[in-house]
């Protein structure tokens, strides 16, 4: 396919949580829409409150975080503006649920 100035978001792995919960009960997230152009949104449900999202670089660095919009009982949508992110592989942190997301030149 030929060459594209938008930009792709790829999720590439979900890490494993500090608490044992019981198998099907682990928080899901949907990271949408992908290839990014500028900005997208990480939908989640949570059993526990959450109210901000936070974006770490490779070093750990918080580079941006990010206020929830509430959906309803337990329901989160987040959206990152990702004009101030350079191209690069990022870590989602919220409240345990811990995403890595890459962001392509």
């Amino acid at each position: 396919t030929p060459p594209s100035n938008n930009k792709d978001l790829l999720l590439l792995r979900t890490t494993a949580t500090a608490t044992e919960e019981p198998e099907g009960s682990e928080p899901t997230a949907l990271l949408y829409p992908n290839p990014v152009v500028d900005h997208f949104y990480l939908q989640t449900a949570l059993p526990l409150p959450a109210d901000s999202l936070s974006l770490l670089d490779l070093q750990g660095k918080v580079v941006a975080q990010v206020q929830a919009e509430p959906q309803g009982k337990g329901l989160y949508r987040f959206q990152v503006n990702r004009s101030k992110l350079r191209a690069g592989l990022y870590f989602l942190n919220l409240e345990g649920l811990v995403k890595r997301i890459f962001l392509a030149p």
